[in-house]
């Protein structure tokens, strides 16, 4: 409404009362007259009562008359529009001859004043020169007046002549609970009638409703009082003092504060006061104090596309404020951010999981405003408004909901819900939260598979053109699972139809491990590490478990740093575990290269259990293996070497070397041979710790002081081990160790073909070298198999060599299982030997002589005791 547009005045009811005196009697003053009930009339009359103007310097009060504008008192239960006018007539006096101050009130009900768009000035404008009704004349009615509704350029011109911010401070301060006290200030105080305007028009600052509970004066005096907005001398105690025109205080209430920023804000934009103060009068719908937003909104409603964008970035938007928008004129200056707030706030609404609770039903309205109003930028917006979500977990499902909107909207495979897919899987755009880049889009691109099958090509194209991407994607297949063989199989349709600069080894490897291709599909030997390349660590367990389900075992081979790498962190228990249940499976599936397999995953647990020493269960299983292998292996069972396959040996130590080379401490080679060795003396295992030690230099020295600890415990089987030559003359060359290698060489003679002369030899250098003084138990079973010369052939040497070793020859002999046989074959022996003799006595001329002394046999200085002993006790004699 323009200046020239004054609104016209129409007729209302107006119900009256007057307080006073008598003129010339002493009593108190009382309702003298009214059209309402006595009770509410005296409640209204009495409750504006704030003080006595001063009839001799009326200036020193304000001047008069005093108006004071309620909208209820103290036992009222309604709202009303009333005004009570305080004056004196300059004559009337009392029986004391004090002045008679009139109250007159004048009362519109609510609605009726809502009605008719009345304001304060209106009804100041009423009783200026209104003839009232005279008490005298008895009972009368409500009075019948021509009032005018409010005139917004009226108030809007005393709100810019005061000072638009000046005017606004004070309006914000009311909606915070302040009591305003309007005192002098830089500018003089305007006289009774202009302060009743200036209080209307701040009052026009609030939206109309808020004149439910709103009361004004254009002076009041000392009494208490609850005014709201008053001018006055001074500010009581407990009341805001505004100085008239100059600087104010700033709301300190959040909701004071952002009714404050909102009037400047449409000041500061252009936007006329009239126009302003117009939107707010008609504001009606009754509102308390308390109701600070809906104020805010109903200010707002005055520039509706940026009131109901401000709601919207609040969190307080509402559809049919959006739908008020899109039809509003406006809409076509609204900016490109506005546009894309309005509808991704339908897109939220529009779906349960877009609402602030998650579990709203679906709304309607909000579809059928982005059917009917469709940009073709929502769906990229949407992607945006998806990834900037500070809930990551949030945007990821949003985006989902959103792309199952655009699906139904526009149908599968639409350009809609591929733009908003391509757009929320776009590798150049920032990354979601505290997620990576690739990480976001392998998640996107997994849960589009899944859901959306075939529809999902964008974000296939993705994942094959950034390969980082791509491994995301595989990581996250991992934990659900593994990938889908239909996806992987789209994957691998999109890679050979694309002519790529980025390798693919990733996703070939990927479908090796899926049994989708062969291993023979593994086009280059650098696929494995490809697909290797930053997977999570994490991801082990998950490619263990489809090496298993797809028959995969030398998944392990191919990625075996990073399994290392597990084996050597805090996981390694874990993995440890992990391949104690799947190692036997793996092996098995390997066919030929089960050695290689074997030895992998033996190593691997012996370094994921630090400090235990687990058994090589894959050896062990590789020992049992052959036709006259038991079923069950027991430990310390020893299976004879005949029908043992043992092809597997080069493989198994060839690998356990190579996986050492270069990675392996001291201490771990110290475990792995101790575990190569065993607990139990097993020959079988000669050809392993050959092979270790021949591949392996430091393995060498390890098994010299693995087999030193082990020969300790007096198990005479550990000399069966084969054992290369370096090892056994190392062990000889140890404090105390000189024996193994007499030891070795009387094993080796007494084992092999009959040397009569060579194990005479060995056994007079260990008699004289003090490690013996009794034949060996050992020898004794094995020269029990020699032919009766050969037998007498070790006597005889042994005669001329260690004589007290000769003569147990034949005793123990005679203790053996051949005894029986073997007598009867040495007396032939013997008797043969007699006639030898003879003949050779006879022929040299043998007449009975001996000579006078027999030779005496060499023997040691000390002679040791006579206690019969094996090999392995020799070591106490040193």
């Amino acid at each position: 409404m323009t200046d020239m547009q004054q609104p016209t005045a129409a007729p209302a009811t107006v119900h009256w009362a007057i307080l006073g005196k008598h003129p010339g009697r002493a009593m108190g003053y009382e309702v003298l007259g009214t059209s309402l009930d006595e009770d509410r009339a005296r409640r209204y009359l009495w409750g504006a009562q704030t003080g006595t103007p001063n009839v001799r310097h009326p200036e020193e009060t304000g001047g008069r008359p005093w108006r004071i504008f309620l909208s209820g008192v103290e036992g009222e239960r309604t709202a009303a529009c009333a005004m009570v006018e305080q004056d004196w007539d300059g004559t009337s006096r009392d029986g004391t001859g004090a002045p008679i101050i009139t109250s007159r009130l004048l009362l519109l009900e609510w609605p009726q004043a809502v009605g008719a768009g009345i304001s304060w000035s209106a009804l100041a404008d009423a009783a200026t020169g209104l003839r009232w009704p005279d008490p005298g004349d008895g009972p009368a009615g409500p009075l019948r007046l021509d009032l005018a509704p409010a005139s917004p350029a009226e108030l809007a011109a005393v709100i810019d002549d005061v000072g638009f911010d000046w005017a606004a401070c004070v309006a914000a301060l009311l909606t915070d609970g302040h009591r305003v006290t309007l005192t002098a200030g830089t500018r003089d105080l305007p006289t009774p009638e202009r302060r009743v305007r200036i209080v209307d028009a701040i009052a026009a600052l609030l939206p109309y409703g808020c004149r439910s509970w709103l009361s004004a004066a254009n002076w009041t005096g000392e009494a208490e009082h609850w005014v709201q907005l008053t001018f006055a001398e001074t500010a009581r105690s407990g009341r805001t003092a505004v100085r008239y025109g100059a600087p104010t205080a700033q709301p300190t209430g959040q909701g004071a504060a952002a009714y404050l920023a909102e009037l400047r804000r449409l000041h500061a934009k252009g936007l006329p006061t009239v126009e302003l103060v117009t939107h707010l009068l008609a504001a009606t719908a009754p509102l308390r104090r308390a109701d600070g937003p809906e104020m805010l909104r109903s200010l707002r409603e005055v520039d509706v596309v940026d009131a109901v964008l401000a709601q919207i970035r609040e969190g307080r938007g509402r559809v049919e404020d959006v739908a008020r928008v899109l039809r509003s004129p406006g809409l076509a200056r609204l900016d490109p951010d506005g546009r894309r707030d309005l509808f991704v706030f339908l897109a939220r609404v529009a779906t349960p999981a877009g609402t602030s609770a998650g579990t709203a039903p679906r709304d309607e309205r909000a579809v059928g405003l982005l059917h009917t109003h469709w940009p073709a930028e929502l769906p990229r917006w949407l992607a945006a408004a998806a990834l900037a979500d500070p809930d990551v977990a949030h945007g990821f499902d949003q985006c989902f909901v959103w792309l199952d909107l655009l699906r139904e909207l526009h149908g599968p495979g639409s350009a809609a819900f591929t733009g908003m897919l391509a757009a929320v899987a776009d590798p150049d755009r920032p990354a979601a939260g505290a997620l990576s880049r690739q990480d976001w889009v392998g998640a996107v691109a997994f849960k589009a598979q899944q859901r959306f099958g075939a529809e999902a090509e964008p974000v296939d194209l993705v994942l094959i053109r950034y390969p980082d991407c791509g491994r995301a994607w595989v990581h996250t297949a991992f934990g659900h699972g593994g990938p889908a063989p239909d996806a992987l199989a789209r994957l691998l349709h999109v890679a050979a139809g694309e002519r790529l600069t980025s390798t693919t080894g990733w996703l070939r490897f990927t479908a090796y491990l899926c049994g989708v291709l062969d291993e023979h599909h593994l086009v280059r030997a650098t696929d494995p590490a490809d697909f290797g390349r930053g997977l999570p660590g994490e991801c082990w367990r998950e490619i263990l478990d489809l090496a298993v389900r797809h028959r995969r075992p030398n998944a392990v081979s191919y990625l075996w740093a990073s399994y290392w790498e597990v084996a050597a962190g805090p996981k390694g228990p874990e993995l440890a575990a992990v391949l104690s249940g799947c190692a036997e499976v793996l092996e098995e599936d390997a066919g030929s290269a089960r050695a290689v397999c074997a030895a992998e995953l033996d190593l691997l647990r012996l370094v994921a259990t630090r400090g235990q020493d687990v058994p090589f269960a894959g050896l062990e299983r590789l020992l049992a293996q052959g036709p006259t292998a038991p079923a069950h292996r027991v430990p310390g069972h020893r299976a004879p070497a005949p029908g043992r396959d043992t092809g597997w040996v080069d493989s198994y130590a060839r690998q356990l070397t190579e996986r050492m080379t270069g990675a392996a401490s001291e201490a771990l080679v110290q475990r792995v041979v101790e575990q190569v060795l065993g607990s139990h003396p097993d020959p079988a295992r000669s050809p392993v710790l050959r092979r270790l030690v021949e591949r392996q230099p430091r393995a060498e020295e390890a098994l010299v002081k693995a087999l030193d600890q082990r020969l300790l415990t007096g198990d005479p089987a550990w000399f069966e081990l084969d054992l290369p030559p370096r090892v056994v003359a190392a062990l000889d060359q140890r404090p105390g160790r000189r024996w193994i290698l007499l030891l070795a060489q009387i094993r080796h003679i007494a084992q092999g073909p009959a040397d009569p002369d060579g194990l005479a030899a060995a056994l007079a250098e260990a008699y004289h070298g003090r490690y013996t003084t009794d034949l060996p138990t050992e020898v004794v079973p094995a020269v029990a198999r020699w032919t009766p010369r050969q037998v007498d052939r070790l006597a005889a040497e042994l005669w001329y060599l260690a004589q007290p070793l000769a003569k147990q020859l034949y005793p123990d002999l005679l203790r053996t299982r051949e005894a029986a046989q073997l007598r009867v074959a040495l007396l032939q022996h013997g008797h043969q030997e007699l006639q030898r003799l003879q003949y050779a006595y006879d022929v040299l001329g043998y007449d009975g002589w001996q000579p006078a002394t027999a030779p005496a046999a060499t023997q040691p200085a000390d002679q040791p005791p006579t206690d019969r002993r094996g090999l392995l006790s020799w070591r106490r004699r040193k």
